[in-house]
């Protein structure tokens, strides 16, 4: 059944210049079929680590047998990337694994997996006789090969030791059950050395720097903040005594101190507390206290006080106020990175958790905070929370640049979650993205079975006051617990149960309803990490958590040996563990975006001790667990980390910028492949942790910084010709390398020294070929060099994945420096759309580099340039916003437009500047029968701005709708303006385009000739065919966008009217940056009237007679600059001035402007100088010469002496000298009078006396020393 609309597009709306082919479809009539209705396509927007122990030695425990866990260095089959010779990767491929979100299956019946299950069947065959060589007789319990790579055996302590010692093999494991002397991340990533000078000669803990923490808040009272850390430094606050931001400067002064010195809170979180449903009739402050925990969590890790003798607590589930459960483990120590920091906390989130009712962190608290960090004058930022994306299309992207730019370092989580390919979406050049890995040591209690022990994780359920000791089976057709059990099946055991198919509160109430008395999860296959449970507050009985192969160990020994006895301690041990693996969570990269390496950097992220909140409020659904300190895992742990490191480094080296710092940080990382895979066993590449983990005690005494230019990050954008390759970064990558490839980066030293510089694939084998100059170089202090690195990928011995290698500069007196590389080779790197801006209406932009290796003898055509077509409207609220096709009368305005046979493409843009949210959806009506046929795209993003572009779009009529998903108010009509362009093959006089070269390097020169107005955005459509014919054509869409002029001259009004001769007037000409592959000069000329002048040319401009003229070159991509001129009227009359300017691009037009104005007549200033008394016959001088005529007119002079004894002098001159005559003691004064004229018959008239006295005889002592100590005086008048 169909549902009948019609749509009535107004005629008045058209409102369209030419250039267009786009035009509104007038009083159509369309039908929306039922079965398009409530059928949108799309929705609104489109804890972990491995379990095993490294073996370490037990003294006293008892030399008999215990199970242990054997792991081998190969991969697993879920990790294993096809290194061997002969045996096929058996890990999912990247398109698969991107596609399905990092959610795709592995199948372990196909033949690749069975020939690797058999390679790894070999390779522990063989570590057992290798075990028996070394007089270590090995009967494996159980091998796994999938998730896992190893065995489990019967072993004592003395032959576990000896197993651990063969080459094959990566650890054996038992339980530890000794505790560490103090939380270790600090020493662990060398902040320690920096701490006590032992890395720069110069103590620092961070001292003078403040450390912004974007998150939920601060817990204000805690000993981590304090004004006086535990080992006794006392804070000074850097803005003075009791000076502080936010809540702090208001009612909550005691929420700061000299450590403190700031909390922010913002309404989009304070105005949740205002709920009294979750918050209760006596709700929290509005303020920014933590009552969350993360953001204590964060701020201590990274700047938290040196505190001493810090008992381990846990969370204490159920309750909104509490210190927590204080175990009988201590810590002789915990601090952060940098623990003499200041702080300011920006609360940017809600108290809740996922689930609860108020969670989340609003973009616009974001971006507030980001506001207040850079006018509160932090050093550094961390942020610990998800989102990212397009770097240039971002709100808060683009907050963190201009932080950046305010010389804030910014360190910002890479994410959580599902890892596959392309997950992490931080993606911007210009912070550090911060990836997740393990520490050496583990924390937690364990699961004592058949003489092993399993650390374990404990869920939200009930606490283990005490152990738990009974037996442990399995229901073996119910493994995962989500269906009832038979009665009393547990009864009074532990139930083993497997993670899947149903929650956890699922599987634990249906094992108390069977009489157990505690339940042991594992994990699902392949995955070893060891996760908290939630949702089990209404639990009646505890429940812990296992990773996978711990998990199966305990379910084959069931099988094995029947029902056993285990035992779940209450006690909380340290164990030493595996450092430097991947944790499971941390998401990967490449960049989805552009070709910057992400994650550039890792740090310690699992199981950090901090600090926590001890109140928890908001907690409605996944319910409060409040505590002193707690243990947290995730990239929002390894982010402060970094945060705390670059607060050190800016401590130690105040002059450094946030790229200076970051580049310590990576050139002197680990490199990615002395870290391993969330397996703990494949070594790590550059898009698991960048550049590798952090050693900030080497960052601290780095030999080589480096530096990027503000404007290169904002001109590196691709959408605007922009090439983020280019950017002097740590790191470099290219996903599109034709045959070779190359980067140049500048390094700058810290102080002097010789280095030598090599680079080399990371796998000898994978044939990729890399090349640096200079292969040497010697820098002073300050001096910089740069160095083109190239990639030779013509041998690559794989196409489809990404090859990796490493630029390496070394030096005998400072760490090695080492830069990532990643590679991909491809057939063409041509780009996915052209843009150009668009500095004048007539002109010409040129791509160079080009490569496409299919499309031999390469031919370029193009469409005209097609301006859009703009229909304005309003729209008021959808009341539902889940279809907007229910009522097109109802929260929805729409428009058609006819696509004919020969488009190209169909681009439409919406926008609004009062609606906060307005959707866009394309429809199309193939047969023009009136009905529509289906979708045919849409852009359902936060805010109003939303775009569709359709490359090739089928014929037919298509309809694009507006939604109101969030109107501005209630009753509000939200104007927007949508802006539509149809793009044919039809070729137009406007557009052209030139190639040169072929295939394997052409460039493409495309020429315009319309007439714009700034802000028009038009579009082509380049085709690139081969004389090949079974070769593809290849099409592009074309952008070309008017700017403002690429030289801005100034406006008629800025030298306009009457000018006052003689004031300057400076005149500036900025000249954009130029986005161009190739050079642009512009030639500029100010053409000064008559009797004018010009002074302070800037660069490259010379004055000559009536001109001051420019030329400038602008380099590829280079950066904008301005010509400048200060111009100074002079004479009198009625003037215009013309300034001009080319581009030596082929077609620009001139542009040009003339200035029209006159210069006032205005009288000389008359200046006079000379002595106010003189002795008698004494000559001397009254002087006029330093008169002057605005108007640079000639001056005359008339002197006249009015009084006194007539004397001799030039009565035209500037300047007379007469001899004073004879006088007595009584003394005579003189009087003259000058006039100064100009040829006009303006002139300035002034008098001036002279008083002349008698002068002493030259006899006797008295008369000379009274001639000598008389004062001498002098006269300067000055007249207007």
């Amino acid at each position: 059944m169909k549902n009948k609309i019609a749509i009535a597009v107004s005629a008045a709306l058209m409102g369209v210049g030419g250039y267009t082919v786009a035009a509104p479809i007038l009083n159509p009539s369309i039908q929306v079929p039922s079965n398009l209705k409530h059928a949108a396509p799309a929705a609104k927007g489109q804890s972990s680590k491995s379990s095993k122990l490294k073996f370490v030695e037990e003294p006293g425990l008892a030399n008999k047998k215990y199970t242990y866990i054997v792991r081998l260095a190969d991969s697993p089959v879920a990790s294993y990337s096809g290194s061997i010779s002969g045996l096929a990767a058996t890990k999912l491929d990247k398109a698969s694994v991107a596609k399905s979100a990092g959610k795709g299956k592995l199948n372990v019946s196909s033949a690749k997996v069975k020939s690797y299950v058999q390679y790894l069947n070999a390779k522990q065959s063989n570590v057992m006789m290798m075990a028996a060589a070394a007089g270590v007789r090995v009967i494996a319990k159980e091998k796994f090969h999938y998730a896992f790579n190893g065995f489990s055996a019967e072993l004592t302590p003395e032959q576990a030791k000896t197993l651990s010692q063969l080459p094959e093999v990566a650890y054996v494991e038992r339980e530890a059950s000794y505790q560490l002397a103090t939380d270790s991340s600090p020493a662990f990533v060398g902040a320690d050395k920096v701490w006590d000078g032992t890395a720069t000669g110069t103590a620092a803990m961070g001292e003078g720097v403040i450390v912004g923490v974007l998150d939920t808040g601060i817990n204000t009272d805690h000993p981590s903040f304090a004004d006086i850390g535990g080992d006794g430094y006392d804070h000074t606050n850097p803005w003075g005594q009791g000076v502080y931001v936010g809540d702090c400067a208001g009612d909550f002064a005691s929420m700061c101190n000299d450590k403190l010195i700031g909390v922010r809170s913002y309404e989009d979180i304070t105005d949740d507390y205002d709920d009294t449903a979750i918050f209760g009739d006596t709700p929290p402050a509005k303020n920014g206290e933590d009552y969350n925990g993360h953001g204590s969590h964060t701020a201590s890790t990274a700047a938290g006080n040196v505190l001493i003798g810090v008992p381990y607590v846990t969370p204490d589930p159920g309750k909104e106020e509490s210190d927590g459960i204080v175990t009988d483990l201590v810590f002789d120590r915990v601090a952060g990175i940098a623990p003499h920091a200041n702080i300011v906390a920006y609360q940017i989130c809600s108290p809740g958790d996922t689930d609860d009712t108020y969670a989340g962190c609003p973009t616009s608290a974001i971006l507030k905070a980001l506001d207040d960090a850079v006018a509160d004058g932090v050093d550094v930022i961390n942020y610990s929370i998800s989102g990212g994306g397009n770097p240039w299309d971002s709100a808060t992207e683009m907050g963190f640049l201009a932080a950046r730019d305010a010389g804030i370092f910014a360190a910002v989580a890479a994410g959580n979650g599902d890892q596959g390919p392309y997950t992490t979406s931080k993606s911007a050049p210009w912070y550090t993205a911060v990836a997740a890995s393990t520490h050496p040591r583990e924390i937690g209690s364990a699961v004592s079975f058949a003489g092993e022990s399993y650390l374990y994780t404990v869920g939200s359920g009930p606490a283990i006051a005490e152990d738990i000791t009974a037996p442990v089976t399995y229901v073996a057709d119910d493994l995962d617990g989500c269906a009832a059990f038979p009665a009393d099946a547990f009864s009074g055991k532990l139930a083993l149960i497997q993670r899947g198919s149903c929650n956890f509160a699922t599987k634990v109430g249906n094992a108390a309803d069977a009489g157990a008395v505690g339940v042991i999860v594992f994990n699902a296959d392949g995955d070893d990490s060891r996760l908290t449970m939630a949702g089990l507050e209404d639990s009646t009985i505890p429940a812990v958590f296992l990773g996978n192969t711990d998990g199966a160990a305990i379910k084959a020994s069931i099988d094995a040996n029947g029902e056993q006895s285990a035992t779940l301690s209450a006690k909380v041990i340290t164990a030493e563990g595996q450092g430097d693996v991947l944790a499971s969570f941390s998401l990967l990269g490449p960049n989805s975006y552009i070709d910057v390496m992400t994650p550039s950097i890792a740090a310690p992220g699992v199981d950090i001790y901090a600090a926590q909140a001890d109140q928890h409020y908001g907690h409605d659904v996944t319910g409060p667990a409040p505590s002193d300190f707690t243990l947290m895992s995730g990239t929002s742990m390894a982010t402060p980390h970094v945060a705390g490191a670059g607060a050190l480094l800016k401590s130690a080296h105040p002059d450094w910028t946030p790229d200076n710092i970051r580049s310590a940080l990576m050139l002197t990382a680990t490199t990615a492949q002395a870290m391993t895979k969330a397996d703990a066993t494949t070594p790590a590449d550059e898009f698991d942790v960048g550049a590798g983990r952090i050693r900030v005690d080497l960052a601290a005494e780095t030999g080589l910084v480096m530096d990027e230019a503000d404007d290169n990050y904002v001109d590196a954008d691709p959408d605007l010709g922009g090439d983020p390759r280019t950017l002097n970064i740590p790191s470099m990558t290219d996903s599109t390398c034709v045959t070779t490839c190359s980067w140049t980066r500048t390094v700058t030293a810290t102080g002097a020294g010789t280095w030598a510089a090599s680079s080399a694939a990371i796998d000898a084998d994978s044939g990729l070929a890399l090349t640096v100059t200079p292969a040497t170089f010697t820098l002073a202090a300050g001096e910089s060099q740069t160095l083109t690195i190239t990639a030779d990928v013509s041998d690559l011995a794989d196409t489809s994945t990404y090859a990796f290698g490493q630029l390496e500069l070394t030096s005998d007196d400072y760490p090695a420096a080492r830069m990532p590389i990643a590679v991909m080779s491809a057939r063409s790197n041509l780009p996915a759309q052209i843009s150009i801006e668009a500095g004048r209406d007539k002109d010409q932009f040129v791509t160079t580099g080009l490569k496409h290796l299919d499309l031999t003898g390469v031919q370029a055509s193009v469409s005209g340039l097609n301006k859009a077509d703009i229909y304005q409207s309003t729209v008021g609220q959808d009341s539902d916003v889940s279809d907007f096709l229910d009522d097109l009368s109802d929260g929805v305005d729409y428009v058609g437009y006819r696509v004919p046979e020969n488009a190209q493409m169909f681009v439409t843009k919406l926008s609004s500047d009062v609606a906060p949210d307005l959707d866009l959806w394309v429809m199309v009506d193939v047969d023009g029968d009136g009905s529509l046929d289906g979708y045919a795209g849409y852009s359902l993003h936060a805010g109003s701005d939303e775009s569709v572009s359709i490359t090739n779009p089928i014929p037919g009529d298509y309809y694009i709708f507006v939604q109101s998903y969030q109107a501005s108010s209630a009753t509000a009509q939200d104007p927007f303006t949508l802006k539509t362009t149809i793009v044919t093959d039809e070729a137009d006089d406007n557009f052209s385009v030139d190639l040169s070269g072929d295939n394997t390097d052409f460039s493409l020169a495309y020429t315009w000739d319309d007439s714009f107005t700034v802000g028009d955005e038009s579009y082509a459509m380049l085709v690139l065919s081969s004389t090949d014919e079974t070769a593809d054509d290849v099409s592009i869409p074309v952008v070309l966008t008017r700017v403002e002029d690429d030289v801005v001259l100034p406006s008629t009004a800025s030298l306009a009217g009457e000018l006052a001769p003689g004031v300057t007037h400076t005149i500036s000409m900025p000249i954009a940056a130029n986005r161009s592959d190739v050079a642009r000069t512009y030639t500029i000329n100010a053409l000064l009237p008559m009797g004018q002048e010009a002074a302070n040319v800037s660069d490259g401009g010379e004055i000559s007679e009536g001109s001051v003229a420019w030329t400038i070159t602008q380099a590829p991509h280079a950066v904008a600059t301005a010509a400048t001129f200060d111009f100074i009227p002079r004479q009198a009359g009625d003037y215009t001035m013309s300034i001009n300017n080319i581009v030596d691009s082929a077609n620009a037009e001139s542009i040009s402007q003339d200035y029209s104005f006159s210069v006032a007549e205005v009288a000389p200033e008359l200046v006079i100088e000379g002595p106010a008394e003189v002795g008698e016959r004494e000559t001397f001088t009254l002087d006029a010469s330093g008169s002057s005529d605005a108007n640079a007119d000639e001056l005359t002079f008339k002197w006249v002496q009015l009084a006194g004894t007539p004397v001799s002098f030039d009565a035209t001159a500037s300047s007379i000298s007469p001899e004073a005559p004879d006088v007595d003691d009584a003394g005579e004064i003189l009087t003259f009078q000058v006039t100064v004229s100009d040829p006009h018959g303006n002139s300035k008239t002034d008098v001036v006396t002279v008083n002349v006295y008698e002068t002493p005889n030259s006899g006797g002592a008295l008369g000379w020393m009274s001639l000598l100590l008389m004062p001498l005086v002098w006269l300067r008048r000055k007249t207007a």
